[in-house]
């Protein structure tokens, strides 16, 4: 995932260990910058991983067990 970096708060974060960050105008260069990184597998299988724990029913179970500890 490419994904513009942002001050907003995730259940999951994005961050450099799942996704590609950039900014606005600089998508191009960050994603061919990328494309070099030895850790691009990686940091896609993590990016994978973190989309499915968003996916509905992890993510019902994910916030029933926040509820519940409360």
């Amino acid at each position: 995932m490419v994904k513009w970096e942002d001050t907003l708060a995730w259940q999951f974060s994005w961050d450099e260990t799942n996704c590609i960050l950039t900014s606005e105008g600089n998508e191009i260069e960050d994603i061919q910058k990328a494309l070099q990184n030895p850790n691009l597998y990686e940091i896609y299988l993590n990016g994978v991983a973190t989309c499915q724990k968003y996916q509905i029913d992890n993510y019902i179970k994910h916030i029933e067990a926040i509820i519940n500890d409360i």
